[in-house]
């Protein structure tokens, strides 16, 4: 059986050893590693460079400057990595094709993103631009993933 894990929990352990985080988690039996990737937007791209390098979490979350460094590092040690879960993704910042142009260069097939909506009302408004990206990974033969949270499960209008 192969089993898979996302970097964004494990940045303790990053921090404290990553190659010793690796091997242990190749010990374990992951065969496959999706890094949480960092897409900074605008003018507070440094600040989310800075911020990453000092939250608890780092190593987990990987700024894009060096998501690729990582990545090969990953295959290097035989993990397979075909997925990144796009931290700063936004339907509404432009950074669609940041995103794309990363997948591109690291061979990674799924693009995975949180949308972080409160409410029923506000997806539907951003359906146009979800249908619009979703053409376009699709157009570049990536797969749009989305990655839900609880607030996405609790009733809005009726629904979820």
């Amino acid at each position: 059986m192969k089993i898979g894990t996302n970097t964004f929990g494990l940045g303790a352990a990053f921090r404290k050893n990553l190659n010793g985080a690796l091997a242990s988690l190749k010990e374990s039996g992951i065969t496959s590693v999706e890094p949480c990737i960092l897409f900074p937007k605008g003018p507070a791209a440094a600040v989310s460079a800075f911020v990453v390098r000092e939250m608890p979490v780092t190593g987990g979350i990987i700024p894009s400057a060096s998501g690729g460094e990582m990545i090969r590092k990953l295959r290097d040690l035989g993990f397979t990595v075909c997925s990144i879960h796009a931290m700063g993704f936004s339907w509404k910042s432009g950074n669609i094709r940041q995103v794309l142009r990363f997948c591109r260069e690291n061979g990674i097939r799924y693009a995975v993103v949180s949308p972080m909506e409160g409410s029923v009302a506000k997806i539907r408004r951003l359906l146009p631009k979800i249908s619009a990206a979703v053409k376009e990974f699709r157009d570049n033969d990536i797969e749009l993933l989305i990655h839900n949270h609880a607030g996405e499960w609790k009733e809005s209008e009726g629904t979820t």
